[in-house]
Parts: structure tokens; C-alpha cells; sequence
């Protein structure tokens, strides 16, 4: 992390949104298409989650570009050293488990020899590939994660500082 930066670049802002918006949207369609019973319906919810699995894929990979060319801005002030290396380490983290399921994803299409284009997705076919598991695992903890992110930004924001400011959500921003 860098020195001296407290909010992100608009750039990283935006990519950020995007891929919260499409993660968010991914984890309900996951919750619901294994849900529901075989179908048109369970068969579109598939596509559609893996055709946001792939701009998820786009978007994270210019995230790290971004990251690798303006760097992470300084964790937020007054977090003690324990918060700060949860901070650090929960970000690594998120953009590591989101690696990986996108990559565990993948490989549940490339072993029931699936293209990698929605639309050609039929539910029964990744059934019983073995990316499975570890693509079902990773989600869940995924989500435990998220949520503790969600919980940390969350709660700095009540007490300590502007989280969401720094993430360019100015309706939400404390004084300074």
C-alpha cells in the first residue's frame, strides 16, 4: 500500500462498483439456479451466471491492472495494527478466493467440455465434473469473507472514518 493516498482513483472506484455489482448478482443466481428444478429456468439462470462469471473475469483482470499501475492508497487512519493487517489481508484474500472460483469456474466448463460461452450451458453437464467441489467450496467461504468486509467497512464507517467516501459513495461521507 502506498503512503499518503487516502481515497482510490475514479478509475478504481468504478471497477470496483462494477464488480460488486456482478458478484453480488453471481451469488444470487448461484444460490438460485442450484435451487430450483431442472429446466428452461434453471438453464438460464446457469448462462447468465456464467456470462457474469466472464465480466467478472474481465473486470478483475483490468482490477489488478489497475492496482499493479496506481497502487492501493494508504489503510485508513486510526485503525489499530491488528484492523490494519485484517484490512490488508482481507483484500489479498477477496481477490484471491475471487481468482480462484472464477478459475474453478472455468474448469467446470473445460472438463465437461463446455465452451466458454453463455448460452451453451446445460446444468446436467457440470453436474459431476470434478471443479465442482472445490467451486462449491470456495463460494461459501467467499461469502463468509464478504461478509466480513462488508461488516469492517461497515463499522469503520459508523465509528471511526469514510470508507465509503474513499470508495467515491459521497452520499455517505463524513465530515472531515
Amino acid at each position: 500500500m502506498s503512503e499518503g493516498r487516502s481515497a482510490y482513483n475514479p478509475i478504481t472506484q468504478i471497477l470496483h462498483w462494477a464488480s460488486a455489482l456482478l458478484i453480488l448478482g453471481m451469488l444470487a443466481l448461484g444460490l438460485a439456479m442450484t435451487r430450483i428444478g431442472e429446466g428452461e429456468a434453471q438453464e438460464t439462470l446457469y448462462n447468465a451466471h456464467v456470462a457474469m462469471g466472464i465480466g467478472t473475469l474481465v473486470l478483475t483482470a483490468l482490477r489488478l491492472v489497475a492496482l499493479a499501475v496506481h497502487r492501493w492508497p494508504s489503510p485508513p487512519p486510526g485503525l489499530s495494527r491488528v484492523n490494519e493487517r485484517a484490512f490488508i489481508g482481507t483484500h489479498v484474500l477477496l481477490y484471491a478466493l475471487l481468482i480462484a472460483l472464477l478459475g474453478s469456474g472455468i474448469a467446470m466448463l473445460a472438463f465437461s467440455g463446455i465452451a466458454l460461452a453463455p448460452g451453451s450451458i446445460v446444468p446436467a453437464d457440470v453436474e459431476d465434473v470434478p471443479p465442482r467441489m472445490a467451486h462449491n467450496l470456495l463460494s461459501k467461504v467467499f461469502i463468509a469473507l464478504l461478509v466480513v468486509h462488508v461488516a469492517g467497512v461497515v463499522r469503520y464507517q459508523l465509528g471511526k472514518g469514510d470508507t465509503l467516501g474513499r470508495m467515491g459513495v459521497h452520499w455517505f461521507r463524513r465530515g472531515a
